[in-house]
């Protein structure tokens, strides 16, 4: 009975801290995901984040992994491209603008960037947005 008793109990330990973990994580992903959200139309490298949240590359790229099933790049690419969609669809900036701001020294590099991402070039996504209004 004492045996069972001592098995419950670190069985509940154990649930604990995979809990507490589980949370952990979570908030890190919170936590990069807002940085994300700020940073990256002009920081793109697993290494910024990693320092910004106080962890290795290696443990963010981890966490972020176990937690969303995608990998950090990702989230950044994600972020990047949507919010070149938005100031194609929703602003006059040229391609060339809006490759400035978010951080690329060409247009060229940009649309690349872009095209690798959307299958779609920036001036080709941008008609799609002039041809359904």
């Amino acid at each position: 009975m004492a045996l069972r008793k001592e098995m419950l109990r670190l069985y509940q330990s154990q649930e604990q801290v995979i809990h507490t973990a589980n949370n952990r994580n979570q908030d890190i992903f919170n936590r990069f995901l807002s940085l994300v959200s700020q940073h990256s139309s002009h920081e793109r490298s697993i290494a910024f984040y990693a320092a910004k949240l106080f962890l290795s590359p290696r443990y963010l790229s981890t966490v972020i992994k176990q937690v969303s099933g995608q990998s950090v790049m990702y989230w950044v690419e994600l972020s990047v491209i949507n919010q070149a969609k938005i100031a194609l669809r929703y602003t006059d900036l040229s391609i060339a603008e809006i490759a400035h701001n978010l951080g690329f020294d060409e247009p060229t590099t940009f649309a690349r960037y872009f095209k690798r991402l959307t299958q779609s070039t920036p001036t080709t996504y941008r008609r799609g947005r002039e041809r359904s209004q």
